[in-house]
Order: structure tokens, then C-alpha cells, then sequence
């Protein structure tokens, strides 16, 4: 029985869900309908994943060079998703109650959604992809010695790295890719070494000592990912991000990029050319006016960003998604 306080972050955390549908996430859904020919995949135990061990099945999807595709789940397993390769010129993870994440290289990352909670990911590939799918029933009685998989405790984490646990997922993938009947037992240990590797970078609560080695905290990548998200067109220093951390200005820089694989300078002028796109694909709205949206002051300085980052001028992005036949409404320049 789930305690008031429990109950009333639930029917929160859903709230937010539903109000950044309509926002951000309701944008990234809208685009990725709109793509022809992508191919839609509803995750799940119904799927028949392999089984590893009791209560943990798995399985691997492989796609194609620039084959769209986009998944969804919302299930009482858990779920563990490991991309072994995937760059994305176009796509969105959304995962209920943290921020979307429109990051283009998610090559050796992984993605845990807790049971319950709504996962969401579409993408359009550059190369050929292979992505690693891990079913775990927190009912099941091998979790018994792992106290974290039972109840709301776990956090959910988007596109984070750990090395054990990583290694782990990567050979189960080559046991399944062998299709190797012959070892159950091996099979069944690497399951048993996997979901103790997850419990290493889950803890009850919070999860506020949860980080990637010498990263963040859950806590702290979501409030400062939030707050960057929330003020994407304004001036925000590094010092600011660091008091919201509770980090030294040194530490925060060094535990950003570990936990982001980038700056934070740089991350948030992502965040602002993402905004920019979502501006020059949805709207009509002058350049000079999206540059001004998106918190450049001078249309120079936004166009010199935008091609840096895009290799195309805002103009001829705008252009090329009307023509593009990888979408209903275009698609982005490569």
C-alpha cells in the first residue's frame, strides 16, 4: 500500500507528463507521425523476448542506414535500453518525468524506464543501428537481494553510461545474436550479473547518490537540465548552475560533461538551435524573429551558430524540410 505522499508524487509526476505533452514532447510526437514509412514498435514481454533468467528477458533490434523508427512503452517491467551503435540526424527520447532529450549521438548509452512510467523514442539514423532491449519483472523472486528493484524507488535515467553495467548488456546481446541454446547457464549468470550492475546505479529514495562516475546526481541532471530547458533564451552562467547543483563552479563543469558528454556553454546553445529548428519547421516566422525567440540578439550571430552546428544557413534548413521526402512535412538537412 503506497503511502499518500507517494500517491500525491505520482498523480504529480503525471501532471507534468501530460502538461509537456503539450509542449516540447508534443512537438517531437507530432514530427515523428508526420514521418512516412517509419516503422512503429510497441515494446513489451508480449513481443516474446528471449528469455535470461527468471523474471529478465531480452531482446535486440537492428536497423537499417536512415530507416526511421520509433518506439514506445508503458508497462509494469521494468526496462533497460542500451544502444550499442546509433547516430541520429533527427529524433526524440522522452521519458515521463525528466526532460526530452534530442540528443544526436547515443552510441554506448543507456536508458532505464521504471514500470509505469511512459517511454517514448523516435529517431532517424545516419549509419546502421543496433539497440539491446532488458525486460525486468520486479516481481520476480531473484530480485529478492536486490531490496531497489521493489516499489516506486527507482529513478528514471535517460542516455547515462556505466561501464559494468554496459559490458554486461553487451554480452548478453552476443549470446542472444548467437541464438546459443547450448549455455542456459551462462545465460542465466550474465542476467544475475546484470541486474546487480542496475543496482549499483540505483539507490531507494530519490535516488540523489545516484551518478554516472564522477558525474551528476539523478537530482541534480534533472534540475539543472530542467532549468536550462526553462530559460533556453536566456544568459545563464556557469556559477549559477553550480549553486543550483551544489557543486563548486570546477566540480559542476567536470561533472556536467561527464554526466552530458558536453559543456554546459555548449549544451545550452543546443538547446536554443533545437528550439530554432522546431521554430523554422513549425512556423512562418521571419528568421530575424526566431533568432530574437531563441535569445540571439544579432541574426548574424545566430546564423554563424546555426550553419556551425547545422552546416546549413537557417534559410536553407528552412528550405530543404519543405523539400525533404524523408518526411511528411520534410525532413532536416544531413
Amino acid at each position: 500500500m503506497r503511502s499518500g505522499q507517494e500517491v500525491a508524487s505520482t498523480v504529480a509526476g503525471q501532471t507534468r507528463w501530460r502538461e509537456t505533452e503539450r509542449g516540447t514532447i508534443g512537438h517531437c510526437i507530432d514530427v515523428a507521425r508526420s514521418i512516412r514509412d517509419i516503422r512503429r514498435v510497441s515494446l513489451g514481454p508480449e513481443r516474446l523476448p528471449s528469455p535470461v533468467c527468471e523474471g529478465v528477458a531480452a531482446e535486440s533490434i537492428a536497423l537499417g542506414c536512415r530507416e526511421p523508427f520509433e518506439s514506445d512503452y508503458c508497462g509494469p517491467h521494468h526496462l533497460l535500453i542500451a544502444h550499442e551503435r546509433l547516430t541520429r540526424r533527427r529524433g526524440c527520447t522522452m521519458l515521463e518525468g525528466l526532460p526530452a532529450s534530442t540528443r544526436e549521438s547515443l552510441t554506448r548509452t543507456l536508458t532505464f524506464v521504471p514500470a509505469g512510467l511512459k517511454f517514448r523514442e523516435w529517431h532517424l539514423c545516419d549509419v546502421p543501428s543496433r539497440t539491446t532491449y532488458v525486460y525486468i519483472d520486479p516481481r520476480a523472486a531473484i530480485l529478492a537481494d536486490e531490496p531497489c528493484f521493489a516499489g516506486p524507488s527507482l529513478s528514471p535515467r535517460v542516455h547515462f553510461e556505466s561501464a559494468g553495467l554496459w559490458h554486461s548488456v553487451i554480452k548478453l546481446g552476443r549470446v542472444l545474436e548467437a541464438h546459443e541454446e547450448a549455455c542456459p547457464h551462462y545465460r542465466s549468470a550474465l542476467g544475475v550479473i546484470l541486474l546487480h550492475e542496475l543496482a549499483q546505479v540505483n539507490v531507494p529514495g530519490d535516488g540523489a547518490a545516484v551518478r554516472t562516475q564522477g558525474g551528476l546526481a539523478a537530482w541534480q541532471r534533472h534540475a539543472v537540465a530542467q532549468y536550462l530547458q526553462a530559460h533556453v533564451t536566456e544568459s545563464i552562467s556557469v556559477a549559477a548552475l553550480a549553486s543550483l547543483a551544489r557543486l563548486s563552479r570546477y566540480h559542476f563543469g567536470r561533472a556536467f560533461k561527464v554526466s552530458f558528454g558536453i559543456s554546459p556553454h555548449r549544451f545550452h546553445s543546443q538547446l536554443r538551435l533545437e528550439r530554432a529548428k522546431e521554430l523554422l519547421v513549425g512556423s512562418r516566422l521571419p528568421i530575424t524573429e526566431i533568432a530574437l525567440e531563441v535569445g540571439f540578439h544579432e541574426t548574424s550571430s545566430f546564423s554563424m551558430a546555426f550553419r556551425r552546428a547545422t552546416g546549413h544557413t537557417p534559410s536553407s534548413y528552412r528550405r530543404s524540410v519543405v523539400e525533404s521526402p524523408d518526411t511528411g512535412n520534410g525532413g532536416p538537412p544531413r
